[in-house]
């Protein structure tokens, strides 16, 4: 079962029995409990909910037992296990009452040689909440809006996720924050993104890399004073720089290796449109040039471990001499 599946039985009613809920998506996984929750008749559900921390076997099974008061479902909520008191009733999980609904919840991704998910997933019960992709977090954002009552092109929503990544705590806080900016009704413009959004680290390393590779110093130059005002730190920021040319640099290889672009971009993996930014810079950048730039970048780590210069003068020293 999947997340769609899990929305579909939920909407119909039809769950019934046990379900592991697992994975590195948090904000989606606990909206499917709270409409799981919100399954349950509302003048009875505080009588129709339990929640289990750590439970013995005993425990778990008898609070499975329980009959739903005034309703047609009862649903219990384990947030942690023990695996040895989960061991003495696993064999019992599959045969519970159908007027229970019970929710294993896990905090991050089960590991799939733990004994609940061998015991669910096989029956189509764990149900792994992945890392959105920018599809899914862009169409997240087109409901939000919906919900809001602001106008939010698809263009603007993929802007605002390469702005802050596809995390949807982060996101629906920043959509939040831009949405009280311009005022219900109104319509959400790339311009009003740039006065209300705080950018992810990524997305302004980006943004200096490609002033930087344009030609543009001063401009880069002047995001990195920005980044390094708002906290963010030489080294980390110096290691992403050497991540992104290394990936252009590889890029530059296998375009002169004349390798077809699909192929470039499952070679060079991770993002997908990280690696279309890798090949069109590296279509236009100059290879002794950018090995110029890794091996400056590179040394700043030395630099600052031997105490020759201090942090900020390191990093800005060598993106002015190599760009």
């Amino acid at each position: 079962m999947d997340e769609r599946e899990l929305y579909k039985a939920t909407q119909q009613r039809t769950l019934e029995g046990a379900y592991l809920l697992h994975g590195s998506e948090e904000f989606t996984k606990q909206q499917a409990i709270e409409r799981i929750v919100n399954s349950l008749d509302s003048s009875c559900r505080e009588l129709n909910m339990e929640t289990l921390k750590a439970p013995t076997s005993s425990q778990l099974l008898s609070a499975c037992d329980q009959l739903p008061f005034f309703d047609d479902k009862r649903l219990v909520i384990v947030k942690d296990w023990s695996s040895e008191e989960l061991e003495r009733c696993l064999d019992k999980l599959p045969s519970l009452p159908p007027t229970t609904i019970l929710l294993f919840v896990r905090r991050g991704e089960e590991k799939n040689t733990a004994l609940l998910y061998k015991r669910l997933n096989p029956l189509g019960r764990a149900v792994e909440f992945s890392k959105l992709t920018e599809d899914r977090a862009a169409n997240m954002l087109l409901s939000e809006a919906a919900l809001y009552g602001c106008e939010l092109s698809a263009l603007t929503a993929r802007q605002l996720v390469r702005m802050v990544g596809t995390d949807a705590y982060r996101l629906r806080n920043e959509f939040s924050k831009v949405a009280d900016y311009v005022g219900r009704g109104n319509p959400i413009t790339e311009c009003a993104l740039k006065v209300a959004v705080t950018p992810a680290s990524e997305y302004n390393i980006f943004n200096m890399l490609d002033q930087l590779l344009s030609g543009n110093k001063k401009s880069g130059l002047r995001l990195l004073k920005v980044m390094l005002q708002s906290g963010e730190k030489v080294l980390p920021l110096a290691s992403f720089l050497v991540g992104r040319i290394k990936l252009i640099l590889h890029a530059k290889e296998l375009l002169n290796a004349k390798t077809p672009q699909k192929e470039i971009i499952s070679q060079l993996g991770g993002n997908p449109r990280a690696a279309d930014i890798a090949i069109k810079n590296a279509k236009t950048q100059d290879e002794k040039k950018l090995r110029a730039a890794l091996k400056a970048l590179t040394e700043v780590d030395l630099q600052l471990k031997q105490g020759l210069m201090k942090d900020e003068d390191a990093l800005a020293l060598a993106i002015y001499r190599c760009f």
